[in-house]
């Protein structure tokens, strides 16, 4: 479990790199002149960033007339792009709800790809469940300020809204307990 955790770690903090570095969209002329490029495409891989990345990073460079060194790019992002596209990691990116950008190379994608729908099966489920409880709320308010004409109409409608919860509830039970299966699973080497 501890490889995993420091997988996770590990993961995570080129995850945030890459995100500081891909919020401003572009490298400014400092950027471009200081980047190690091998350390960058480590972060771009590590944050699940395509291998077609570095274009953005080419546009950026070009505006001040700084080349990029694609070679260091790309052996910096094969090895992030690894970290990035294991099991573990497509479970908690589909849990957390992110999207996949296909960037995975064809001999970790199934395995990466597989493990994300797991994840994001969890996501969903909780997503559905949250927008039932909120219109379930939503119609309890309006019930609750309805007058006597429309308290039949809204009751009905609140019951049906909580076999919805109800409904949703169970899809995340199962959900989670997919998840859970498929991580213990993980962590036995299956």
């Amino acid at each position: 479990m501890k490889g995993f955790a420091r997988s996770v770690w590990v993961v995570s903090a080129l995850a945030a790199s890459a995100m500081a570095l891909s919020t401003c969209a572009t490298l400014n002329e400092d950027e471009c002149k200081a980047a190690d490029w091998y350390q960058l495409g480590q972060s771009d891989g590590g944050a699940g960033q395509p291998s077609n990345y570095v274009e953005l990073h080419r546009e950026a460079c070009a505006k001040h007339g700084i080349p990029v060194n694609d070679t260091l790019w790309f052996q910096g992002w094969q090895l992030g792009i690894r970290v990035y596209c294991t099991p573990q990691n497509g479970l908690q990116v589909g849990r957390d709800g992110q999207s996949y950008k296909s960037s995975c190379p064809v001999d970790l994608a199934p395995e990466f790809l597989n493990a994300y729908q797991v994840g994001k099966r969890v996501f969903d489920a909780r997503k559905e469940l949250n927008e039932a409880r909120s219109k379930l709320r939503k119609a309890l308010d309006d019930l609750a300020d309805a007058k006597d004409d429309d308290r039949q109409r809204l009751t009905i409608e609140a019951e049906a809204l909580r076999t919805q919860v109800f409904g949703a509830e169970i899809r995340v039970q199962s959900a989670e307990a997919n998840y859970d299966r498929y991580l213990a699973d993980l962590s036995r080497g299956y």
